[in-house]
């Protein structure tokens, strides 16, 4: 009997978290270190996320984003 979990794996090698992955790839656990975003994203995203949280918080939200 195949388990379907297997059989998924191999349709889709990149769901299969045991191998470890190359930057640029799909990723799905990370250090879990404060502020490592930075070494992951381009500049130019750094811009964009800052422009994001900038426009977030505008908004007046109950919260604050934190993320460094």
């Amino acid at each position: 009997m195949k388990r379907v979990e297997d059989e998924g794996k191999k349709e889709m090698p990149e769901l299969n978290v045991n191998k470890p992955k190359g930057r640029g790839k799909l990723t799905i656990y990370r250090k879990g270190t404060i502020g490592d975003w930075k070494n992951v994203f381009t500049e130019e995203q750094r811009r964009e996320f800052d422009a994001y949280i900038e426009r977030e918080e505008k908004k007046g939200l109950a919260y604050r984003f934190t993320f460094e």
